[in-house]
């Protein structure tokens, strides 16, 4: 697999990911996935569970940034969501992460969030005690940049 049991990318990792993208099998076990365009919220709580766990053990300093982004999807917002994003800047790809906040400019939405927040009873997402600041997980050691030469993408 591409990651160790940290989650860290594994040295060579472009290798499999080129045969992969390939169409490579990258084991014996199937991977399915599917590409989209658009935002999707976990509702089922053994992902959700696993993905917390995740989050718990390499950065818990996010927790506050992760009950914020499950409250705001329980409202019917996707603000707290990090998605990986492709840039080309001149001949490279570049993929890098970034923190949807869109919502958080809206008073109005702010405010049904706090609403939220204070009635929503046991609907509401607590992972421990309330933060003045949101952290963003260090996804640094998922940023890579490819040389892209001659190659057009758009």
């Amino acid at each position: 697999m591409m990651r160790d049991d940290k989650n860290i990318l594994v040295e060579g990792w472009e290798a499999l990911a080129e045969k992969y993208w390939s169409g490579e099998p990258a084991s014996d076990q199937p991977i399915w996935e599917r590409i989209i365009e658009g935002w999707v919220t976990i509702w089922g709580l053994d992902l959700k569970t696993r993905a917390f766990e995740e989050i718990q053990r390499y950065w818990p300093q996010s927790l506050p940034l992760l009950e914020v982004a499950a409250n705001s999807a329980t409202i019917g917002s996707c603000d707290g969501a990090i998605i990986p994003y492709a840039v080309q800047t001149g001949e490279s790809l570049q993929i890098s992460y970034y923190l949807r906040m869109v919502d958080a400019k809206d008073p109005e939405f702010c405010e049904r969030l706090a609403d939220f927040m204070r009635t929503g009873g046991d609907r509401v997402c607590r992972l421990g005690p309330i933060s003045d600041s949101l952290v963003l997980p260090d996804f640094s050691c998922y940023f890579f940049e490819w040389r892209i030469e001659g190659i057009s993408l758009f």
